[in-house]
């Protein structure tokens, strides 16, 4: 299955449910390495599903559970966690 990108050339499946939930990472237009999440057809960047103003830029995204949780790292604050 073409999963599409965020804009630039590559893109890296890590990890699928049971649910067909797809996480990895894509190359953006700006060639940044983003996560994503992949379900019914359409590519999303992690970044963009979570409020703008928490304070979190995701890195990576790992593994996804049959629930849709996410196991992945980010920058909060200048420092990275899981």
């Amino acid at each position: 299955v073409d999963l599409g990108t965020l804009g630039g050339d590559q893109t890296w499946a890590d990890a699928i449910n049971d649910a067909g939930q797809v996480i990895g990472r894509s190359i953006t237009a700006k060639s940044e390495n983003h996560p994503f999440l992949w379900e019914n057809g359409v590519i999303s960047d992690l970044n963009s599903l979570i409020s703008a103003d928490s304070g979190w830029l995701l890195s990576s995204a790992h593994r996804i559970n049959k629930l849709g949780q996410i196991l992945g790292t980010g920058y909060i604050n200048g420092q990275q966690h899981a």
